[in-house]
């Protein structure tokens, strides 16, 4: 480890420009010169967006392959995310869903103009919601934003009549993404249920 911190900096950010998100967020972790490369090169940032044409521009904690990010729910604000078994911290929550650069092209806006998300859930009550295109979410939404927006359904109808005892405080439960083609199918899944 001390060889690779004792390169120069450009050395140290092209081996890290390598790496895949997990260990983006694992190395994000080693220090804090590799924390502000990871977090604020364009470089870096532009990897963490798909450039798989079905989920073009979407961040990577959200679309790289199903059910690999969840959130754990419990309670009305106490959340935890995780990204491929790997708690994630806030940093990359909170960076756009959207890649800044896909207004600049075409095809990609094109992609999101007509991406689907679809919401499934066990919590009696609520039912399927869809949302279609960036223009639900707006350009800027980050993923943390998203994650709420998406949640926001699911919480409203545990804290609302005609469930007496189901408030959003007791709401315990798994948000999970499934992948399909140009769709995002989200399932909240209550614990023990």
């Amino acid at each position: 480890m001390s060889v690779i911190l004792a390169l120069p900096v450009e050395l140290q950010s092209q081996i890290l420009n390598w790496l895949p998100l997990i260990d983006q967020i694992h190395a994000s972790k080693v220090c804090g010169r590799w924390r502000d490369l990871i977090l604020h090169s364009k470089s870096f940032l532009k990897s963490r967006y798909s450039n798989v044409n079905m989920m073009l521009g979407v961040h990577h904690i959200i679309c790289l392959e199903s059910k690999c990010f969840s959130c754990t729910v419990r309670g009305q604000g106490t959340r935890e995310y995780y990204f491929l078994g790997e708690r994630i911290d806030e940093p990359f929550m909170d960076e756009p869903l959207f890649a800044p650069w896909a207004w600049n092209d075409e095809h990609a806006k094109g992609r999101l103009s007509t991406l689907e998300v679809d919401m499934f859930t066990a919590v009696p009550g609520a039912y399927r919601h869809t949302w279609t295109g960036y223009s639900e979410f707006g350009q800027t939404v980050t993923v943390r934003e998203f994650i709420e927006k998406v949640l926001k359904p699911v919480l409203d109808t545990a804290n609302e009549p005609p469930l007496e005892n189901a408030k959003v405080r007791d709401l315990e439960g798994t948000l999970t993404f499934f992948i399909g083609l140009q769709v995002l199918a989200a399932a909240f899944t209550l614990t023990g249920g």
